[in-house]
């Protein structure tokens, strides 16, 4: 699949095409429907992404098509979206940041 989103993003003449390569990139990191999380998909390898990230990096330098910049842009932002949430944890609600102190044996001296 990264062979073929490469090939055409890196040797297809037409815009369109292009277009529907980043399009695919960013589908394939797109979570399920039916989950609510954003983290990657086990199948995904990291050194497929850190190619692909490498692919979409200089990709959205070399683009003069708008719209192709669009969609590559938009598949990196996925990227992104996707390696911070599976890296990093949630971040804190006041609800998590409440800490109780109990006393176990009040009044013994």
């Amino acid at each position: 699949m990264f062979a073929l989103i490469e090939l055409h993003l890196t040797q297809d003449p037409e815009p369109c095409v292009r277009q529907a390569a980043a399009n695919l990139a960013r589908a394939l990191l797109r979570p399920p429907e039916d989950t609510e999380q954003s983290n990657l998909s086990p199948w995904l390898a990291p050194d497929l992404l850190r190619d692909l990230n490498r692919l979409l990096s200089s990709r959205v330098r070399i683009e003069r098509d708008l719209h192709v910049r669009e969609q590559i842009e938009a598949a990196l932002g996925q990227l992104d979206q996707c390696v911070r949430s599976s890296l990093f944890r949630p971040m804190d609600t006041p609800q998590s940041l409440v800490k109780e102190i109990r006393v176990i044996r009040p009044f013994l001296d």
